[in-house]
């Protein structure tokens, strides 16, 4: 099944219509034809053998424009901000956040949800698909400054003079986009199955608890009493680390600090406000464990999950399983270990970009949209499994288009890595004409293993891959960009619609 999949992905990929690109028509083993490393100071830039010269020098223009990889805002000035820096001058609060500032415009719902204590709800006042299309948001520097109650340091001094405007009507065709790609062990007739489960409030708190469970053992009380020592343990460590924060943010005095203390101590509550949030939830999970009313309904929600898994087991093909075995193999993965095979894909854009040594400022998005693709990386598990777990991922490149992936390699091993490589290279470039570019960022030992490849173009760099996205978008390519997340939300029906 897995290889008639194969086939009718490449059969797919022949009727894919993806955007031309600059000449790369030039493949050959002869070291001649081995683009050199270029290195300017503080940049590096690699290119394989498939990629001709002339391809390589407009690559290595674009990548010049790029600023490094930064956790932190860097304007103009050359003075770089973070809001989880305990450095005064450094620091901003975290009401200062584009995407903090972008939900509360967008009349982001700020009470909890009732479904899991404690756990904020991820979704709009109004739903987004009943906004007006034609109305416009807009973000700039006066509007960061808006969105906080602190002055310094200023929204034109972390995000510059520029802003950023899109229309709801973009950000509905964005939702609309979104795509769910599974491995051929995690059949979409199952998945979906599984998801009315998951996703009914009345069972949100039960597969919270047991998300790390095979889904095979949910059913055994002792895995539930496993469960409440581990949130024992957890809560303990929490407060110890609550603590510490509380002494720490006492023993802050006005030295040398000036102006800045207010934004200091500003974010060390931020810091703590979030740890005490956080001891509240899993307090509620224990409560709720403990709560000899709540095993009733444990026992309930177990119940119904037993019918469900004794159905499975019964009528695997009715559930897209090629044999019981196959289905019996799907229940021993948790409902978290399940999530991360799945890859989600959505159109988007960018709020900021980052170029000429800048990081994270206002801009406006680019008229092609980037292509998000949120995959999760799990250090161990078979081989296979892997390969597999790489197949929805390219699947997703297939379906929306993507000709252009980025990636930071430093949040994936190079063994994870050549894995993918090697699905690529069996579904885009073995079917023949149709051009992929893979773009790494700089991983010393990832040299070798990539840039002697001739299935496959790559370009490795050490350019921010979030604003290396950015541009080739504004250069007009189908650029996806892989973000290093679990598809258990969706699962959970916390988000996604």
């Amino acid at each position: 099944e897995a290889q008639i999949a194969r086939l009718q992905l490449q059969h797919l990929l022949s009727n894919t219509d993806i955007p031309p690109r600059p000449p790369s028509n030039s493949v050959s083993n002869s070291p001649s034809n081995v683009s050199r490393p270029r290195v300017s100071k503080r940049r590096a830039f690699f290119t394989s053998a498939s990629i001709s010269e002339q391809g390589s020098n407009y690559y290595w223009m674009l990548v010049q424009k790029v600023s490094p990889a930064t956790y932190g805002v860097k304007g103009a000035t050359g003075r770089e901000f973070s809001p989880t820096t305990n450095d005064p001058v450094h620091a901003f609060s975290s009401e200062k956040k584009l995407a903090a500032v972008f939900l509360h415009h967008m009349h982001r719902v700020t009470e909890r949800d009732e479904a899991i204590p404690g756990i904020p709800l991820l979704r709009l006042l109004v739903p987004l698909q009943r906004m007006d299309p034609m109305k416009k948001i807009s973000i700039h520097a006066s509007t960061v400054d808006m969105s906080s109650k602190m002055d310094a340091p200023g929204g034109k001094q972390l995000y510059g003079c520029g802003s950023f405007g899109i229309t709801m009507g973009k950000l509905q065709d964005f939702e609309r986009s979104g795509r769910l790609a599974v491995p051929h062990f995690i059949p979409v007739v199952f998945f979906k199955n599984l998801s009315v489960l998951t996703t009914d409030d009345g069972n949100a708190m039960f597969f919270t608890l047991l998300k790390d469970v095979p889904l095979c053992r949910l059913g055994n009380p002792t895995e539930w009493d496993s469960v409440l020592s581990s949130q024992v343990h957890l809560i303990n460590n929490e407060k110890r680390e609550l603590g510490r924060l509380r002494k720490e943010r006492s023993s802050i005095v006005d030295q040398g600090a000036g102006e800045h203390m207010h934004t200091i101590w500003s974010v060390e509550d931020d810091v703590i406000s979030e740890k005490q949030d956080l001891i509240g939830t899993i307090q509620t999970q224990i409560d709720f464990l403990k709560n000899r009313s709540m095993a009733g309904q444990l026992c309930m929600i177990a119940e119904e999950v037993g019918q469900f898994l004794r159905l499975i087991r019964t009528a695997s093909l009715q559930f897209g399983f090629d044999t019981p075995e196959d289905a019996a193999r799907s229940l021993r993965f948790s409902l978290n270990e399940i999530s991360s095979k799945i890859c989600k894909s959505q159109h988007g854009t960018l709020l900021c970009d980052g170029t000429g040594g800048r990081s994270n400022q206002l801009n406006q998005p680019p008229s092609k949209s980037v292509v998000f693709l949120h995959a999760f990386y799990l250090p161990k598990g078979d081989f296979n499994e892997t390969q597999d777990t790489h197949y929805a991922l390219v699947q997703s490149c297939v379906l929306q288009g993507v000709s252009h992936l980025c990636i930071s390699p430093s949040q994936y091993s190079v063994e994870w890595l050549d894995s993918l490589v090697t699905v690529i290279g069996q579904l885009y470039v073995n079917k023949g004409d149709v051009p992929f570019t893979l773009w790494l960022g700089t991983q010393e030992k990832a040299f070798n293993t990539f840039l002697n490849r001739e299935d496959l173009d790559v370009v490795v760099h050490n350019a921010s891959s979030k604003f290396l996205a950015c541009e080739l978008a504004r250069e007009g390519f189908n650029v996806g960009l892989l973000v290093p997340s679990s598809c258990l939300s969706i699962a959970l029906g916390k988000v996604g619609g």
